[in-house]
């Protein structure tokens, strides 16, 4: 038996209400649903515009592109970085997609954003399954299935920016072992090749030994850590 399933599909309106009334805006968003009024996001561009960029000395245009490894303390807010770079993407108009675990903080955190697309892994499904418009049920342990999430992503946003998170590593190492991560790892990070996709990888640091941490730091020319004392610039090139 073969499974086919549609990739979510995201389209970003942006519209400058910075001179309109509350009235307008409302009227505005229900021409856009057809007589509904449609979810929409209000950001303040000029603010998030380089809100996660300006953090590791950086803007926008030079952060696209990049694959950056972000080690954290579970105990930290580290949701935060995390929400800024979604913030950045926003406001840059561009797909934010995020790999994560259904039941993850990082979830909770982010889920009431309509404008983020999930990928959760679970260990209660074993094919992929929408739930809702913007989230994707993957088994927690294929990495195979993963990954075509992944592809089919690229291939609907092909000619365009994208910024993935990916906050599965941990839960891979733990659940398939390290062999089978880096390979995983490996071929992901081959699919994320193009500079017009920018990738953050989270890691729990404190939940793996040292060689294992060390061998993934060698796989990343950019390198973050946040911590009691917030967000540190390991490595920058």
């Amino acid at each position: 038996m073969g499974l086919v399933y549609t990739p979510f599909l995201m389209e970003i309106t942006a519209i400058n209400v910075e001179h309109m009334t509350e009235m307008e805006v409302t009227e505005l968003l229900k021409a856009f649903g057809e007589g509904v009024l449609v979810p929409a996001r209000f950001i303040d561009l000029l603010e998030a515009v380089n809100s996660f960029s300006q953090t590791i000395g950086l803007d926008h245009e030079r952060l696209v592109g990049r694959k950056i490894l972000l080690e954290f303390d579970p105990v930290s807010d580290y949701e935060r970085v995390v929400d800024r770079l979604a913030k950045e993407s926003i406001a840059n108009v561009e797909p934010i997609v995020v790999f994560t675990s259904n039941t993850s903080p990082l979830h909770k955190y982010l889920a009431k954003q309509p404008s983020i697309k999930f990928f959760l892994t679970s260990l209660s499904t074993s094919i992929p399954k929408s739930t809702s418009e913007n989230e994707v049920l993957l088994p927690a342990k294929n990495t195979p299935l993963i990954l075509d999430g992944l592809s089919k992503v690229l291939e609907t946003y092909r000619d365009a920016n994208v910024c993935f998170v990916f906050d599965i590593l941990s839960d891979l190492l733990t659940s398939i072992g390290r062999e089978k991560t880096f390979t995983f790892l490996r071929h992901a990070l081959d699919m994320l090749a193009s500079e017009k996709i920018t990738g953050l990888f989270l890691l729990n640091t404190g939940a793996h030994q040292a060689e294992v941490v060390s061998s993934l730091r060698k796989l990343f020319n950019n390198q973050l850590f946040y911590g009691k004392n917030g967000l540190e610039v390991v490595k920058i090139l």
